[in-house]
């Protein structure tokens, strides 16, 4: 029997930096643990300033430095997505208070959650303005967090 799959969708304020680490690093810890059959993974943003680019060179190198792949192009959130996705895990609490407002019902408002819920609830650091040392940073608070929700993810998936 197929296990169902379920749709993450990470998303921050402009999708370069990041939304599509957490991205990398889970496609990673999907493909590391035979899970990417499972589900389906995707990021974006709140705002559309950065629609179309590539991620930051900075998010680049995070993430081929560990061997994580490299997402796409930006994208901004769309009505959609609340639909689509079974879980939308934003970056920090004005990010999800964004998509709260922005969910066309409460079903999609349900869908919203702190990445961060996962470990200590806090907000993922936006390493825009940083160095490739914060990148390095955001990458491991995001490792560990999204280590755990594939264990709160997959016990669900299992659930009948």
């Amino acid at each position: 029997m197929t296990q169902p799959i379920r749709r993450v969708l990470f998303v921050c304020s402009g999708n370069i930096c990041r939304s599509p680490i957490a991205e990398g690093i889970f496609r990673k810890i999907l493909r590391d643990q035979g899970y990417v059959e499972r589900f389906e993974v995707d990021s974006a943003a709140t705002g559309r300033w950065h629609t179309g680019e590539a991620p930051d060179p900075r998010a680049r190198k995070v993430l081929e430095d560990h061997d994580a792949p490299v997402p796409k192009a930006a994208r901004q959130v769309t009505r959609r997505d609340f639909e689509y996705f079974d879980y939308i895990l934003a970056m920090d609490q004005s990010v999800a208070n964004t998509l709260r407002r922005r969910a066309p019902d409460e079903a999609g408002k349900a869908k919203v959650a702190l990445v961060l819920d996962a470990t200590d609830g806090s907000d993922v650091p936006d390493p825009y303005f940083g160095k490739q040392s914060d990148f390095e940073h955001v990458y491991d608070v995001l490792e560990g967090a999204l280590d755990r929700w594939l264990l709160l993810l997959t016990a669900r998936v299992s659930e009948p």
